[in-house]
């Protein structure tokens, strides 16, 4: 997931704090790595505990190497997160007005991203905001009509005999 891209990230910005959730092979080696720097690991949590848990954050991070259409990245939108994410897979796609997009293992880039976001709390809000708002056009309810828009579209164009 790229969390030791984010982690040399944060530490070129001072004051940051930071919520892993989850676990996994290379959780005993990122403590190590954030050693001096806040962060919480929380491990596995509840899914039902979730929206609370992205609620109480300013913004969503997901540095992955390797994505497709993050369901965690949806959440967060729908939770009314900003986003800093990768051009990877579906991910890129739902960056829009709402977020920043760097290239995987772009250190630099990321760095950048978070330096934007930390100097611009005002537009994290309006970000956030948008966010909401496309994951709302994202909902099953409006991925349903879209599809069925399409399917009649396409009904309309074939020739029947």
């Amino acid at each position: 997931k790229g969390f030791h891209l984010l982690l040399r990230a944060m530490s070129a910005q001072p004051g940051l704090s930071l919520t892993v959730i989850g676990d996994g092979p290379e959780l005993t080696r990122l403590k190590e790595d954030a050693k001096g720097l806040d962060v919480r690991w929380l491990g596995r949590i509840p899914n039902a505990d979730l929206p609370g848990l992205y609620r109480d954050h300013n913004l969503f991070v997901l540095p992955s190497l390797n994505e497709g259409m993050s369901n965690t990245v949806l959440e967060a939108m729908a939770s009314g997160l900003p986003l800093i994410v990768t051009r990877t897979g579906g991910t890129e796609e739902l960056v829009d007005g709402n977020g920043w997009v760097t290239e995987p293992g772009d250190t630099v880039g990321l760095t950048q991203a978070l330096a934007s976001a930390v100097a611009n709390p005002e537009r994290l809000v309006a970000m956030g905001e948008r966010s909401r708002r496309i994951a709302e056009e994202m909902g099953w309810e409006a991925m349903a009509g879209a599809y069925m828009r399409l399917y009649e579209q396409c009904g309309r164009g074939a020739s029947h005999e």
